[in-house]
């Protein structure tokens, strides 16, 4: 068998085709490795630094309204959505135990109160008997010292020496006493003082904590939407009768950290919402550094860590409490404007004097 030898043109035709042929399966290789790799680093969030891009929630200052004990809720006197004043009543909360706290410091009080009155009574007593009491063992002692020199002259008898000798050993015990007494009393009066000055201190303190079980707001603003039932049982840490929103609404969004650019304070982007943008600000990077919630995770991806940032909207009013929304770059002064949008703008802006120039010099 014999190989018939291609013509020179026809074996260069050959060779071209093969070259092109390889050229065009190579390149579509490496477009779909890249497709691959690009859309596996997008998913995984490692090129999702790459571009702008965070997830955040529509929010406001929040005070709650809790009492600081254990207690039922028997009153309530606002709805959802109401807004209230600083001081506004807002519920009732009755506590059984604090109740039973007062009534004891309370009966404290008068018993301790009584006491302190009759020992002030004793001390009157004291302190006015006292000077009669040393002044009768005085006389006492110096008709003693009088008889026992009548004794050594033989005018005074044995029995009449002895009866005096007790007589004055008595009053000058009986002013002893007296002066003991009377500082003892002082002593006893100034403790029981103290335990009523304390004493009234604990029950001025939880009679203004507890304030009948009444619960006002602490600041102005707008009711949340969860408020507790009559009936509720609240404790300290542990549910709160409702939550005061107030301020104006901002939004916290979540930055994550595979976002590459930098993010300053002032930066104007754009909130997205539902096919919306709104025009707003970076106000202020949280020095907090957290996993994203839950229900702003994406299923397809890693679990996300992400810098807090506070975002300051154009229009506080524009989105309701609760809203998610995405923040986007911002392309141009207004936000709203997409790329391609923002460019044409600084195009038309850039040739404006230009043609200003020209339209001047046209015969």
């Amino acid at each position: 068998m014999s190989v018939t030898p291609l013509p020179s043109d026809q074996a260069l035709l050959a060779s071209h085709v093969s070259w092109k042929r390889l050229r065009a399966r190579l390149f579509h290789t490496v477009l779909i490795m890249v497709s691959v790799g690009a859309v596996a680093l997008y998913l995984n969030s490692a090129a999702g630094g790459l571009f702008f891009h965070a997830e955040g929630l529509v929010t406001r200052e929040r005070v709650a309204v809790a009492p600081p004990f254990e207690g039922k809720v028997t009153q309530v006197f606002v709805h959802p959505g109401d807004k209230v004043a600083r001081g506004q009543k807002i519920a009732v909360v009755e506590s059984a135990t604090l109740s039973r706290s007062l009534s004891e410091l309370a009966a404290q009080r008068a018993l301790l109160i009584s006491k302190i009155a009759a020992l002030e009574a004793r001390r009157r007593i004291v302190t006015e008997t006292l000077p009669i009491a040393e002044e009768s063992a005085r006389r006492t002692s110096a008709f003693l010292q009088t008889l026992a020199d009548a004794r050594m002259r033989g005018l005074v008898v044995n029995r009449s020496l002895q009866e005096m000798t007790v007589a004055a050993l008595n009053a000058t015990e009986r002013a002893a006493t007296f002066q003991a007494e009377q500082e003892s009393l002082a002593e006893e009066l100034e403790a029981n003082k103290n335990a009523l000055l304390e004493a009234s201190t604990a029950y001025e303190s939880l009679k203004t904590l507890y304030n009948g079980g009444i619960l006002s707001a602490g600041v102005s603003g707008d009711i949340g939407s969860d408020i507790a039932a009559v009936g509720q049982v609240l404790t300290p840490g542990n549910g709160a009768v409702a939550q005061i929103y107030t301020g104006e609404n901002f939004v916290l969004a979540y930055v994550s950290d595979a976002y590459l650019s930098d993010i300053v304070e002032g930066q104007k982007v754009g909130v997205k919402m539902r096919g919306e943008v709104f025009n707003a600000r970076v106000e202020r990077i949280l020095p907090i550094n957290a996993a994203l919630p839950a229900d702003l995770q994406n299923p397809n991806r890693l679990r996300e860590r992400g810098r807090l940032v506070r975002i300051q909207l154009t229009d506080p009013n524009a989105l309701a409490i609760g809203q998610k929304v995405e923040i986007t770059r911002c392309f141009a002064e207004d936000c709203r404007l997409g790329p391609l949008q923002a460019a044409w703008q600084r195009l038309r802006a850039f040739f404006a004097p230009i043609a200003a120039t020209a339209g001047a010099f046209d015969p």
